[in-house]
């Protein structure tokens, strides 16, 4: 139906004559396109886990720990970009309204909508693990988007021996300022390396699990004209 739909729109292109869509294939491209958004933010997401697996940037003028915050902030956002456009390509999928999963209660009334037709539990079952694996990191991310910009306490210290300049002089002797950097830098790139590591063993596969869920659904909808809305 997509491509029908393709064809229909390149068809006015080049011969300016009106175009009469069926309803399925508006469906279609609305599918497509949210299937699109769901993929670039997972793209997003997988450029920011490549720039937190640097351990330095040396052709650029900001140091290593602007880097690696401004990127945890897009890790964070972007997985629960992935999270929430994924709600939105379901709920288009079932052909709820979309000015109604749009807004601020749309995920609520895709779990309700999937709660109430016993022949989509796997697809809610599937969301709702995909969703469990990553509510640890809800928190952080409301705080990025609501709050405050994302700090924690090896960004905080190195931040720290950045802006205090005779710090170097209240250390112990023992230890350089130089090694204390590289030893707070270390434990930093450990603690991310967990989170993104959590993120990966899991997120492909429940969106997988998502996806095959959605490929049923459309498979019962490839000779229908006139998918019935909610």
């Amino acid at each position: 139906h997509f491509y029908s739909y393709i064809s229909k729109i390149n068809n006015k292109e080049s011969d300016n004559s009106e175009v009469h869509l069926l309803e399925i294939e508006h469906y279609a491209k609305l599918i497509f396109s949210r299937a699109i958004s769901v993929q670039n933010a997972y793209e997003h997401l997988k450029l920011s886990i490549e720039y937190l697996e640097k351990g330095d940037f040396p052709a650029s003028k900001f140091d290593f720990k602007d880097h690696h915050k401004y990127h945890l902030e897009c890790f964070y956002l972007s997985l629960f970009s992935v999270i929430d456009r994924c709600y939105l390509l379901v709920g288009s999928s079932i052909l709820l309204d979309e000015s109604q999963i749009e807004n601020i209660k749309g995920k609520d009334l895709i779990n309700k909508r999937l709660k109430s037709e016993t022949h989509l539990s796997n697809l809610l079952k599937s969301l709702n693990t995909l969703n469990s694996n990553v509510n640890k990191f809800k928190k952080i991310r409301n705080k990025i988007a609501h709050n405050n910009s994302f700090s924690n306490e090896h960004l905080e210290t190195l931040g720290y021996l950045k802006i205090i300049p005779d710090i170097s002089s209240k250390m112990l002797e023992s230890v350089s300022l130089n090694d204390a950097e590289m030893n707070i830098k270390e434990g930093l790139m450990k603690k991310t390396k967990v989170e993104i590591d959590s993120v990966k063993c899991n997120l492909e596969a429940d969106l997988n699990r998502v996806f095959q869920e959605l490929h049923i659904i459309y498979l019962s909808l490839i000779h229908i004209s006139e998918p019935t809305r909610h």
